[in-house]
């Protein structure tokens, strides 16, 4: 994904996690762990399905 759109949904998510802290909604260390957990969910899932580069290898086996 390019970077100014990457940069949006960061933001979007930052913000989001904000205003739930800020009504109350949540704790800032249960924002933190989901925060750290949803990081380490989507390095495994990338591991997982071998999208680690960010190029899908879906293509290299359509000739096939």
């Amino acid at each position: 994904m390019p970077a100014g759109p990457r940069r949006a949904i960061r933001a979007i998510a930052v913000g989001l996690s904000l205003t739930r802290i800020a009504i109350l909604a949540h704790w800032a260390s249960d924002v933190v762990a989901g925060f750290a957990l949803g990081a380490i969910l989507e390095r495994v899932l990338r591991l997982w399905t071998d999208y680690s580069n960010g190029i899908s290898k879906e293509d290299d086996h359509a000739d096939s």
